[in-house]
């Protein structure tokens, strides 16, 4: 639809593009990341749910709540060795991750599709993985903001492949059982990005 996703033109370290019936984020500076945003979007209490697969290099995902004036958003990566992380953004730098381990439930595999989703309710936020539960946080740092996707390039450079993106608004009488995970994740994870974001586009 017209919702203003980014898209870059000619060669640069980092870019969004439209290609081969899917969107990519790229990023090819080293501890950098890409941001991808739907500028015209705008959602409080919402599902969102995007297939992802890594083209090239370890570890993408998606953004949401974002504020693009102040740089601050929620974060959702996953990675090929099975960890993923929420990370909270301020000023396009890390504020602090609020949740991270491992789960059986990503495909390590580069190529292969993550089915990543978030279910954020007030200041609750849900992470799944290829409709598996597993975690959730509470932060009322951000209540509402634009819906993105990212590339981040920690030791070599990355490319994600997104499509079926969806978004489903959340109230109270269409929200109202607390998933049980199907797992427990350990608590520890890969480091998470400390640089700031390259240029958007």
């Amino acid at each position: 639809g017209n919702h203003g996703w980014d898209e870059t033109n000619g060669t640069k370290i980092g870019a969004c593009i439209f290609s081969d019936s899917s969107y990519h984020a790229l990023e090819s500076q080293r501890g950098f990341f890409q941001p991808c945003i739907a500028e015209t979007t705008n959602f409080s209490n919402f599902a969102y749910q995007v297939e992802m697969s890594i083209n090239s290099g370890s570890q993408d995902g998606i953004i949401f709540r974002a504020n693009t004036v102040t740089g601050s958003f929620y974060l959702f990566r996953v990675d090929t060795d099975g960890k993923y992380a929420l990370d909270l953004y301020h000023n396009n730098k890390l504020a602090v991750t609020l949740s991270q381990g491992y789960t059986t439930a990503i495909n390590t595999s580069l190529k292969q599709t993550n089915e990543m989703a978030v279910i954020a309710y007030k200041s609750t936020i849900y992470l799944y993985d290829n409709k598996t539960f597993i975690a959730s946080v509470t932060d009322n740092s951000l209540s509402s903001g634009k819906i993105g996707v990212f590339a981040i390039d920690y030791f070599a450079p990355s490319e994600a492949a997104f499509t079926n993106a969806q978004v489903w608004n959340v109230t109270a009488t269409t929200f109202s059982v607390t998933p049980t995970p199907s797992e427990s994740p350990t608590a520890t994870a890969t480091a998470s990005p400390s640089a700031t974001s390259t240029s958007g586009p």
